[in-house]
């Protein structure tokens, strides 16, 4: 395989994320629903038996806020990473160069990045159940999902992280 194959099939790859990354926003709104229909149906239950549900209320909070979250996820994404990196909007429509090797990676970075966001939420809202391990996995998840959507300016930060750390070690060389 030389490389044009390789910029083509990329390039292609590429072009046709667009219908995967609506899914994955189709498939986040209606986890959403269930969420908050889940942690609706907690709540009744724990207020018809009360005194004797052996579940915390947090678990049902739990449900509702990423319910909320995976419906408002655009939103959420914006207000994550203007939080963090800046008013660079992830989500905006971008004419892009199909031959462009750099650019088709950094799409397929970025709709991972998305599924890994939803799939930390989920993660999370499993995890406030009693006896469940998986709420650091969805931490996870959720971190590396926003590092992936912003991943152009995750890539930079790093490299200039990099770059003064090499300086650093060449400044101690110099001076011993």
């Amino acid at each position: 395989m030389n490389n044009t194959d390789l910029i083509t099939m990329l390039g292609n790859l590429s072009r046709s994320i667009q219908s995967i990354e609506t899914m994955v926003l189709a498939l986040s709104y209606l986890v959403g629903i269930v969420l908050v229909y889940i942690g609706l149906l907690k709540l009744k239950n724990k207020a018809g038996s009360i005194g004797h549900s052996q579940e915390p209320n947090h678990v049902a909070f739990a449900f509702i806020l990423g319910g909320v979250v995976s419906l408002f996820l655009p939103s959420a994404i914006r207000v994550a990473s203007n939080s963090a990196f800046g008013t660079q909007n992830i989500l905006q429509y971008t004419n892009y160069n199909s031959t462009n090797i750099f650019q088709s990676l950094g799409i397929l970075i970025q709709v991972s990045g998305l599924y890994w966001f939803v799939r930390g939420c989920i993660l999370l809202v499993q995890g406030s159940k009693p006896g469940k391990q998986e709420g650091k996995k969805g931490l996870f998840y959720l971190c590396a999902g926003v590092l992936a959507l912003n991943f152009t300016l995750t890539s930079s930060a790093v490299s200039y992280i990099v770059d003064n750390i090499v300086q650093l070690v060449f400044t101690v060389k110099k001076v011993k």
